[in-house]
């Protein structure tokens, strides 16, 4: 694992568990879990208009003076705001 710089928060998080930033705000983001798969984790961000989510790769690569567009394709998809409250779970390690 790779060591962080500053203190960071490490969160443990199953399928179908969220994390929030910002909560209750206007500005509120909840990362959520959608799937885990081998050593793959499928995420769904959900953000208000305003707020960019790129991930990590793409950031470093532009950078570089590499456009997003040489990186090959990115699945992207806008979903609708499910109207299901969001409830935070805190969970002990």
């Amino acid at each position: 694992m790779e060591r962080l710089a500053r203190p960071h928060l490490v969160f443990l998080r199953k399928e179908e568990q969220s994390v929030l930033i910002n909560p209750g705000s206007a500005d509120q983001v909840e990362i959520k879990v959608i799937k885990i798969k081998r050593n793959r984790v499928v995420l769904v961000v959900q953000a208000p208009e305003g707020i960019k989510v790129l991930r990590s790769e793409l950031l470093c690569q532009t950078n570089n003076q590499q456009t997003p567009e040489s990186t090959g394709p990115i699945n992207v998809e806008r979903v609708k705001p499910s109207n299901t409250p969001i409830v935070p779970s805190v969970q002990p390690i």
